[in-house]
């Protein structure tokens, strides 16, 4: 980089000299013998008012003065100064100047054009400049706010699979959030466009039972500075009436992930009806889950949906199933793991990756061991989706270093689900599973 600089210092000091020695060794006009300004004819002791030569009118504007000379020692010395600027150039250009990042030195309002570009590799090209400008404080206000406009443009148009122009636009707003510097509309868009959410209700559901929902949420927020976001159920409504005693959920997150939560409302009219769910969607920048995490940004987002709910039940409302083809399947997209027994608490939890379901599962969790079975908890997950699925709970006894785990079909945990009306309807038996002591 010392070369490089070096060769620009001479540039800037040479190439100038070098011109204006050009300049001053250009031809000029010496004397005051008379010439033909057209055909440079010289007109001593003409009377006419013609040019013998070329037949011009010899009025006083169509004549000047003296012989055309080149002051050759300037000329000469401005252009061994550039072949040497040349000789120069060439010596270094084998390894320095070609190691040299020439977009650097593009003009910025080229290089937001290039933003436009329909090459990825020309817009990444592009917004890795403008930003490294913008971070040596090069930009102005007006051209920080474009990069600002593109960036939330490319954070609404995100979609997985996520790239990296994705991951970089939005990072590069939650600095601009965290340093404070957006205007308020601007403050508001990034954060409303990094959660989307969706409410889904079981449609149909039979007097007396819960009416399941789930939220499902999609982040495209921020991934540094320690940005998180918490989305919180703050109320619900059923056709207009706030619903009391709603357990709600919750659901924490960061950057470009994605999740679900739900719960359940009670409803004991038949016939059809409309709900209204609101959260509250809070943005911190901090320790994930801290009490001293900065609050950036609260709001409440409310989602609608419809279901109604029957007086008897149809015929096949519910349709559990099993075919013996199914059943090694079945097993093999379920895997237990890290199940931990603590033994201060007389507690046992454990996880469920689960991968590839040809069934919609649809269980309560139990464990075994000592002769004795116990409930956890209920699990569900639906055909082809990938689940990772926490069980846990109160234990009796204490747990052995392997116990005997079972997923008991439950049509109860079904009808809790948004959408299932199938599922399996078999025990499926896990034996001598590991646990861990606490």
């Amino acid at each position: 980089m010392n070369t490089v600089v070096s060769v620009t210092f001479l540039l800037v000091l040479l190439l100038p000299l070098a011109v204006g020695l050009l300049y001053a060794g250009r031809r000029r006009r010496i004397g005051d013998d008379p010439h033909c300004r057209r055909c440079n004819y010289i007109l001593h002791g003409i009377e006419s008012e013609r040019c013998p030569e070329c037949g011009a009118t010899l009025s006083p504007a169509a004549i000047i003065r003296g012989e055309r000379r080149r002051r050759w020692g300037p000329f000469a010395a401005g252009w061994v100064i550039l072949l040497m600027v040349g000789g120069l150039l060439v010596a270094v250009s084998d390894d320095s100047l070609s190691n040299i990042d020439w977009y650097e030195y593009t003009p910025t309002y080229f290089v937001l054009r290039d933003l436009n570009s329909t090459t990825p590799a020309n817009v990444q090209r592009a917004w890795t400049e403008l930003v490294r400008r913008d971070t040596a404080g090069e930009l102005s206000a007006e051209r920080r706010d474009r990069l600002v406009v593109f960036a939330l443009a490319q954070q609404a148009a995100a979609k997985p699979p996520y790239g990296p122009m994705d991951t970089a636009a939005v990072n590069y707003l939650g600095t601009r959030l965290v340093a404070g510097d957006l205007p308020a509309a601007q403050r508001t868009k990034v954060f409303e466009q990094s959660v989307r959410m969706t409410l889904q209700i079981r449609p149909k559901v039979i007097a007396g039972d819960l009416v399941p929902y789930l939220f499902a949420h999609d982040g495209a927020g921020p991934e540094n500075h320690s940005i998180w976001i918490r989305i919180t159920e703050a109320g619900a409504t059923i056709d207009g009436k706030p619903v009391s005693g709603n357990d709600g959920g919750s659901s924490g997150f960061s950057g470009f992930s994605s999740g679900s939560f739900g719960s359940a409302l009670k409803c004991p009219v038949v016939g059809k009806h409309s709900a209204t769910l609101t959260c509250q969607i809070t943005m911190f920048a901090g320790t994930f889950d801290s009490a001293t995490a900065t609050l950036l940004y609260r709001a409440d987002r409310t989602l609608s949906g419809n279901f109604e709910v029957l007086a008897t039940e149809p015929s096949g409302y519910m349709q559990p199933m099993f075919d013996p083809k199914l059943v090694a399947a079945m097993a093999a997209a379920i895997k237990p793991t890290s199940f931990r027994y603590n033994i201060k608490q007389k507690s046992l939890d454990g996880q469920f990756n689960i991968s590839g379901l040809p069934v919609n599962l649809a269980c309560d969790v139990y464990v075994r061991y000592g002769g004795n079975e116990t409930k956890l908890s209920a699990m569900t997950c639906a055909v082809g989706s990938p689940c990772d699925y926490g069980v846990g709970g109160k234990v009796k006894g204490s747990v052995p270093a392997t116990i005997d785990i079972i997923l008991r079909p439950s049509e109860k945990a079904a009808r809790q689900t948004v959408d299932f009306r199938t599922f399996w309807n078999q025990e499926i038996v896990f034996p001598n599973v590991p646990v861990a002591q606490q």
